[in-house]
């Protein structure tokens, strides 16, 4: 986990607990949601991320299975590393 929404990066925001649907970013940003589930019995264990812009519209998505980690909150690290990744891809591409 990357911290508390009081601690965290100004590059990272966090969604309040309970809230629902998806709010854009500001203009020029990219948002990347990220989550992280595991079926009741614990072994399929996955994460999700999905990039827009702006206007909603979806940039790069991805699922990928995890196997032999069990704890949320490492999968969750997993999905922003992955995220993270992603972003510097994307933006050495732009600068090409």
């Amino acid at each position: 986990m990357v911290g508390s929404p009081e601690t965290a990066p100004t590059a990272i925001s966090y969604a309040p607990s309970g809230s629902t649907g998806w709010s854009a970013p500001s203009p020029n940003v990219i948002k990347v949601n990220i989550d992280a589930a595991a079926n009741a019995r614990g072994t399929c264990k996955v994460i999700s991320l999905v990039a827009r812009d702006t206007n909603g519209k979806i940039l790069w998505c991805l699922g990928r299975k995890i196997p032999n980690i069990s704890a949320a909150p490492v999968l969750e690290a997993m999905g922003l590393r992955e995220a993270l990744f992603l972003l510097v891809i994307m933006k050495s591409n732009i600068l090409s």
